[in-house]
């Protein structure tokens, strides 16, 4: 049972309103929640913070719609999840974020904060703490005494006010940008939970000390490779997790009892016997559905590689943790729908791939259940042979064997008296990571780089044809040569001959297929790591191939007709971006696939939109123009004295491929290219942004792709015009109209005053603190309003209000007064004077009637009381 004390009983949806609504009623913007993709920025793998997003704001790449905003913004912290299943950890949490951007500083972040959390949530101002930054002198960076002060001036005890060092450093969201000091705010317990903090002492922020908010990051600096610089604009970063939120305003002991993870802890509890609410397996279930429903919604599909090995490895975990539990049968389908259910109204795009989310769940556990049923089996077989005793390095080869997470493998042996290395199993896991990083990407799966010194380079005829006719001269599985592949094997395979391009110069590899006879091998890249030895990725199917079979080459057409016309179109947008901004801008990576390009580029601010307009003209214009592609081969110097390009950083041979489009372009360029520049059809850039300092990076389409998102954008706008019943041509200017009323109708919106009614307070029979009153607001005002003061007076509030032709009426009633009043009990007689129904619990109760004329009866029954 917890011992801390409950302030009140609120879920979250109310978090959420009473966060949103106070910062919005300080001209705060609310912006919907980013996708947990990071947009542009390679030193993410996950939107891991509520500011993650904004970086482009602070660092003044964009423009933010305003210089105040709010939302609410899911993130993942991967580095979290061995930590699953204590009081707190979260893979998946969602974090409550207010942003100033060149705007307010440290003294108006402070009062927001004190103002939220002690009148909108009703924290005891004596329950609270606050640390500051105390300085570093070897960075130069000194202690942030100005916060203290203007925590002293809300009204925060000094005693209360903590200096504490790196953890009050915040850096910044991956390894470089924005960062400073922060002052965050911590709930104070209880005696229960350990000593209280006295000033120099010890501040224990583990137990006692729990941290509802850091109420700013002051953004002031910007991290660089070479070190710390000033930014230009300061602004202020703040955010709450909402689950720890409800933890402590509720008085739970852990996050697992909010209404987010709760049912689906019970759900766990229901289904497999040996399990409880404590158990840690329950508990990794719990947070690992949830969190996969979270990265799913977002388009983030499982994989082994990237971001999508993330979802992948919680399901994995999930899955074992409850056959490990000894259930084989559990409802994951059942749990997954129930993980959506209590998404919350604030992450729409759950809802909107309910199937999908349910589809690729599925597909992955039936997966993985096959692989961990033989991997179970596998595993008695390995604590025989080796006595019960299983070493890091082989647990880690039965962990990269048999694809079983390593919490199945421990609790295995362990559970059974034996022993697991685990320190050792880390330090092979490391190693292994480290080999990943350092070998290039040659095919094998990851697992070792290939041995192909003893091959033939192989003869490409790529450029000039699709098909051909090969000879196999070897063959891999699981990253080892052997003599056949059989039906169903995934392998690599290396021709003599081949037309197959194999991924190099930002273009990807191509796909199509090899036959012998009845078999077939779908061949799903290329790569070629060395000395021109082309490395062919495929599944077979109807057979076996040997080394010696000589095989029919078929590259897949029409992916190779899109691939090669965006890789032209990338040329023309090299030598467009020099054109338009200047000689300076080289080439600092592409990526070429039969989707769409990439191209990144050194230029040091946001491209103008109207230069990116220019830009995209001139590409188009060149398309126009069906410049031809003049290929040849001729030396490097003259190459570079005729004009063209050389890429980034590639080294070339003596004698090297030119490929010209008129006097638009010309680059050194192993690639395929369309035979004129007609074939491109249309090119339509789709975003501009940062990716590092100094390197921009464009994405754009073309041909079909690019008239197809040129359509769905007119489709858009048809729409929004013929809502708002005007020509699409002048949609803008009704925009602007509407936006200009709107902003209009809320300046002259009467504001709803907590403090003036808590002026107007009196007390009903019993000497409970109340306010009634009857206020001139909307139906939606009254539910948040009331809450506020009922919790500012520690007592009840009645509000009513006339509107729509109804009277409106919202009964709050703070948590510790509700064994003597219940706000529903309150609320139904009263509607009874103007014909009304409503309900609700006993700390919120709403309803409302249509007949107006019994407003007097029921004020003057609210005063009775």
């Amino acid at each position: 049972m917890s011992n801390m004390p409950k302030l009140r009983s609120i879920e979250s949806d109310e978090v959420v309103e009473i966060f949103t609504r106070f910062f919005e009623a300080n001209d705060h913007l609310k912006i919907p929640g980013h996708s947990l993709a990071p947009d542009n920025d390679p030193s993410l793998l996950f939107i891991n913070s509520g500011m993650a997003p904004m970086k482009k704001y602070f660092l003044g790449q964009e423009q933010p719609p305003l210089p105040r905003l709010c939302n609410v913004q899911r993130c993942i912290r991967t580095n979290d999840i061995e930590e699953v299943g204590d009081r707190h950890h979260l893979t998946y949490f969602e974090m409550l974020g207010s942003w100033s951007i060149g705007d307010y500083w440290k003294k108006t972040a402070i009062a927001l904060a004190w103002e939220l959390l002690t009148k909108g949530f009703g924290y005891p101002e004596d329950s609270l703490y606050a640390t500051v930054y105390a300085g570093n002198a070897e960075l130069g960076i000194p202690g942030d005494e100005d916060s203290v002060q203007y925590w002293k001036a809300v009204g925060m005890p000094d005693d209360h006010i903590v200096r504490l060092g790196d953890d009050n450093f915040w850096g910044p969201a991956g390894e470089f940008g924005p960062c400073g000091p922060c002052t965050e705010v911590f709930y104070d317990t209880g005696d229960a939970y350990g000593e209280r903090y006295v000033p120099g002492g010890h501040f224990d922020d583990v137990n006692r000390y729990i941290e509802i908010w850091n109420a700013g990051v002051f953004m002031q600096f910007n991290k660089l490779p070479t070190g710390m610089s000033e930014l230009d604009m300061k602004s202020v970063d703040t955010g709450a997790g909402l689950e720890r939120m409800l933890m402590a305003l509720n008085g739970y002991e852990t996050v697992y009892e909010t209404d987010l993870l709760k049912p689906l802890v019970d759900f766990v509890v229901d289904r497999v016997d040996s399990l409880d609410a404590s158990s840690r397996s329950t508990l990794i279930v719990a947070d690992h559905i949830r969190s996969v429903v979270g990265i799913v919604a977002d388009g983030i599909v499982p994989s082994n590689s990237g971001a999508g090995y993330i979802p992948r490895r919680l399901i994995r975990r999930a899955i074992a943790a409850i056959h490990q539990a000894g259930t084989t049968d559990f409802d994951f389908a059942g749990m997954v729908q129930l993980a959506m259910d209590k998404a919350g109204s604030w992450n729409p795009q759950v809802q909107d791939n309910r199937a999908k989310v349910a589809e690729i769940f599925a597909k992955e556990q039936a997966d993985f259940e096959s692989v961990l049923e033989a991997g179970v089996r596998k595993l008695g077989d390995e604590f025989e042979r080796l006595n019960g005793k299983m070493d890091g390095a082989e647990a880690f080869r039965f962990f990269s064997t048999y694809g079983l997470p390593v919490d199945t493998i421990r609790d295995y042996f362990v559970s059974r008296g034996g022993a697991f290395d685990g320190s050792g199993f880390d330090t092979a896991f490391a190693e292994h990571q480290e080999k990943s990083r350092n070998a290039k990407d040659d095919g094998s799966g990851g697992r070792a780089r290939l041995d192909l010194s003893d091959y033939p380079a192989t003869e490409f005829v790529g450029y000039s044809r699709l098909d051909a006719k090969g000879t196999i001269v070897g063959l891999f599985r699981d990253g080892e040569p052997v003599d056949q592949l059989a039906d169903g094997d995934a392998g690599l395979i290396i021709l003599d001959r081949t037309s197959f391009y194999a991924e190099g110069g930002g273009q990807v590899g191509d796909q199509g297929t090899l036959t012998c006879g009845a078999v077939t091998a779908t061949v799903t890249d290329v790569v070629s790591p060395s000395a021109n030895v082309y490395v062919h990725k495929a599944d077979l199917s109807g057979g076996t191939l040997s080394v010696g079979d000589a095989v029919d080459v078929q590259v897949d057409a029409h992916m190779r007709r899109l691939t090669q016309a965006n890789h032209s179109a990338t040329h023309l947008l090299h030598a467009a971006l020099r054109d338009v901004l200047g000689d300076t801008v080289t080439q600092a990576g592409s990526l070429v696939d039969s989707d769409r390009l990439r191209f990144d580029f050194t230029y040091g601010e946001k491209v103008p939109d109207d230069k990116l307009m220019e830009i995209e003209q001139r590409v188009n214009a060149a398309i126009r123009a069906n410049y031809g592609g003049a290929i040849r081969t001729m030396g490097f110097d003259e190459a570079i004295s005729e004009g063209a390009l050389a890429f980034f950083e590639d080294k070339y041979d003596d004698e090297v491929r030119t490929i010209a489009f008129g006097d638009a372009s010309m680059e050194l360029c192993g690639g395929t290219h369309v035979a004129a520049t007609g074939e491109i059809g249309t090119f339509v850039i789709t975003s501009e942004g940062s990716v590092a300092r100094g390197i921009r990076r464009i994405q754009a389409l073309t041909g079909e792709a690019a008239f197809d998102y040129l359509r769905a954008y007119m489709a858009y706008a048809q729409q929004a015009a013929g809502r708002l019943n005007v020509k699409p041509e002048a949609l803008e200017t009704r925009v602007v109209e509407l936006l200009k009323s709107s902003k209009k109708t809320q300046a002259e919106a009467p504001s709803i005053s907590v403090k003036d009614l808590v002026a107007k307070a009196g007390s009903l029979s019993d000497g409970t603190p109340a306010v009634i009153a009857k206020i001139d607001a909307g139906s939606k005002q009254l539910r948040p309003t009331s809450v506020d003061v009922a919790a500012a007076i520690n007592g009840v509030a009645i509000l009513i209000a006339e509107a729509d032709g109804k009277v409106h009426v919202a009964v709050a009633v703070a948590q510790d007064r509700t064994g003597d009043w219940k706000a529903g009990d309150i609320l139904k007689p009263l509607l009874d004077h103007v014909g009304g129904r409503g309900g609700g619990k006993p700390n919120l109760a709403q309803g409302g009637g249509p007949d107006i004329s019994g407003l007097p009866q029921l004020m003057d029954a609210a005063h009775a009381l």
